[in-house]
């Protein structure tokens, strides 16, 4: 069983990739946090209890409050403290290929997804999971 963390601003969009995970994984472990700064909480809160870590981070790049990047930001200061190193990509909607060249210099982001977020992409995610 995989843990997911979505974070997203939008509820829409944490509702639909929550489908599109379960359909793929029905006994996968999904939390949806809606700000950037919760989310971060959460995870340094978690940060060493393997029953809670996400497997998986789904990071939406606008966000009010801190942005995606800002999150990636602070979670590559965190990085060294993962307890297990999990996937982290970036899900937006954003088409600009600024924010995929900004995306791609973030050593601990896995990848980048469009929204809304395909069953194809949450298998690519769900295999890079289990091939640790």
């Amino acid at each position: 069983m995989n843990k997911f963390l979505l974070i997203d601003d939008e509820e829409v969009f944490n509702f639909i990739h929550t489908q599109v995970i379960q359909l793929i994984q029905p006994d996968a472990r999904i939390k949806e946090i809606r700000s950037s700064s919760m989310a971060l909480d959460y995870i340094r809160t978690s940060i060493d209890k393997t029953d809670e870590f996400p497997d998986a981070i789904l990071v939406d790049i606008n966000m009010p409050e801190m942005n995606g990047f800002e999150l990636l930001e602070e979670l590559q200061k965190l990085s060294t403290s993962f307890i297990k190193k999990p996937h982290i990509y970036m899900v937006t909607s954003s088409l600009f290929e600024s924010d995929r060249k900004r995306a791609q210099s973030f050593s601990i982001l896995s990848g980048f997804m469009e929204k809304p977020i395909s069953a194809d992409q949450v298998q690519t995610v769900i295999n890079q999971i289990n091939s640790r």
